[in-house]
């Protein structure tokens, strides 16, 4: 009897200890949470225009009472260490479903129109209120419901008020305040290749180097790659034969091209926005220089960018085939080694773009 008190009495003890512990952490991963966005005395300076209507934006990109459940914010799936893109081949939204495809990363000026993978967004206010309605993604279902939901919570009040006059909050003014705070995502970047480029690339070492002008000249990877944004472009990139996702060839009248056909995403931070792809396929980029390397597939929408001339055993043309870049394993390095120096450190952890629902 003693020794079966004493048992009962160890996991009593036990049992309380671990209740203990997962309460404790639990409070200590809540109190990580303001309840109310953290902001300076005075906006950040965005400069791009109003600060204040930025700053709406940015709070508004990282509140998850945007989504039908209250758990999901834009941010939640294009965190900023990730240069906003997400570390998952898919990303989670509401009820734990998965987006139909890996989230991009937002970066630079040449994302401004031709938005998502299959570009059917113009621009940035048109593209801020798809995700909140997406059943996967956010899953709302009345958009004009969220503006009272919103201002049931106080904290948008004077915010509103100092941009609009007035503490009304509507759909209309999400999606400006949404979209200028996108738009000044899309700053110019400080990169190691940024700042090569002003002193003849000294800074850069002989891997770098190498890999540099493989990318643009052996590689062709500038022929669809612009690094200094302004421009926008899609291709199919032999992925596959027979694409399972069609990309814009799934969207009826696409005026920018057919089967398999995604949009072509900006470098910038292209080394912390694995894993790559629309899909996600690829976990590294040294998978992805291999794709290029020997894998590309002969798809009939294949970029003319990524085929080279087929010749018979006398040498006559005979017409196109995939490419083979042939790299050593030397030059596949160096192509990495230089994808690599188009990092941005600085925003990737720049508190004006951080979310503000969290002490700094």
């Amino acid at each position: 009897m003693i020794n079966e008190n004493i048992l009962k009495s160890g996991f009593i003890i036990v049992l309380i200890t671990i209740i203990t512990f997962t309460a404790c952490k639990k409070e200590r991963q809540q109190t990580a949470v303001l309840l109310t966005p953290h902001l300076p005395a005075q906006p950040y300076d965005y400069d791009i225009g109003d600060d204040r209507m930025v700053s709406i934006g940015r709070i508004l990109f990282y509140d998850k009472h945007l989504s039908a459940n209250n758990s999901i914010a834009c941010g939640s799936c294009h965190v900023q260490a990730f240069g906003f893109s997400d570390a998952r081949k898919l990303s989670s939204g509401v009820a734990n479903k998965l987006t139909h495809r890996n989230t991009p990363g937002i970066t630079s000026e040449s994302q401004i129109f031709g938005l998502f993978w299959d570009a059917r967004a113009s621009d940035f206010k048109d593209l801020v209120l798809r995700p909140i309605l997406n059943h996967d993604e956010m899953g709302v279902i009345d958009i004009d419901k969220l503006p009272a939901k919103l201002m049931e919570l106080g904290y948008y009040d004077e915010l509103f008020t100092r941009v609009y006059g007035n503490s009304e909050i509507t759909v209309s003014k999400i999606q400006s305040c949404l979209s200028m705070f996108l738009n000044a995502l899309v700053r110019p970047h400080q990169t190691e290749y940024e700042q090569g480029s002003q002193v003849g690339y000294k800074n850069f070492d002989a891997l770098e180097m190498l890999g540099k002008n493989i990318f643009f000249e052996q590689g062709k990877c500038s022929q669809c790659h612009n690094l200094s944004g302004g421009w926008f472009s899609s291709a199919n990139i032999g992925l596959e034969l027979s694409y399972a996702d069609q990309g814009m060839g799934e969207l009826s009248g696409s005026r920018f091209g057919g089967d398999g056909v995604f949009r072509v995403p900006n470098l910038i931070n292209i080394a912390v926005t694995a894993p790559y792809m629309h899909d996600g396929r690829f976990k590294t980029l040294d998978e992805v220089v291999e794709h290029y390397n020997s894998g590309v597939q002969d798809h009939p929408n294949l970029s003319w960018n990524l085929k080279e001339t087929a010749t018979d055993q006398f040498g006559n043309e005979i017409g196109q085939k995939p490419q083979r870049l042939n790299l050593s394993s030397t030059e596949k390095k160096a192509l990495v080694a230089f994808l690599n120096t188009l990092t941005d450190e600085q925003y990737l952890k720049d508190i004006k773009y951080s979310n503000p629902f969290i002490q700094q």
